[in-house]
C-alpha cells in the first residue's frame, strides 16, 4: 500500500509540474518577446529605416520565432507530463513497487527536449533583443 501512496504523490507532483510550467514559462517569455516586438513596430515611424533595415527583420523573426518555440515548448510539457501520468496510472493500477530511480531517469530522459525547446527560445529572444538594440542605434 506504501508504494501506492508514493505513486499518488507523484502523480500529483506531476500535475502542479504542469500548471506552474504553463504559468511561468508561457507568460515571461511570451510577454518578452511580444512586448519586444510591439515596441519595435511602434517605434518605426519614428526611426530612419534606411540604415541596417535588415536587422530590423532579423527582429522580427527572432521575436515570432521565439513566440512559436516557447509554444511548442509549452505543448511538449504537456504531452511529456500526460504521458508520465498514464504511465503512473498503470502502475499504480498493477500495484508495482514505486522505483525513484526509475522514475528520475524517466523524467530527466523526457524533459531534455523540453529544455532544449526553452534554450533555443531564450537564445531567439536574446539575438532579437541585440538585432533591435544594434538597429536603434544605427537608426536613431
Amino acid at each position: 500500500m506504501e508504494s501506492y501512496e508514493e505513486y499518488k504523490a507523484a502523480y500529483a507532483v506531476l500535475q502542479q509540474l504542469i500548471s506552474e510550467s504553463e504559468d511561468y514559462i508561457e507568460k515571461r517569455t511570451f510577454a518578452i518577446a511580444s512586448g519586444g516586438l510591439t515596441l519595435s513596430v511602434a517605434l518605426l515611424p519614428l526611426l530612419r529605416t534606411n540604415t541596417l533595415s535588415g536587422l530590423l527583420y532579423a527582429a522580427w523573426v527572432c521575436f515570432i520565432g521565439c513566440l512559436l518555440v516557447n509554444l511548442l515548448s509549452h505543448c511538449e510539457t504537456k504531452w511529456q507530463a500526460n504521458a508520465m501520468l498514464k504511465e503512473l496510472d498503470v502502475r499504480i493500477n498493477q500495484n508495482q513497487e514505486f522505483d525513484p530511480q526509475a522514475f528520475n531517469d524517466s523524467t530527466k530522459t523526457k524533459n531534455k527536449r523540453i529544455a532544449i525547446l526553452n534554450w533555443i527560445a531564450i537564445g531567439s529572444l536574446m539575438i532579437g533583443v541585440g538585432c533591435f538594440l544594434v538597429f536603434v542605434c544605427f537608426n536613431i
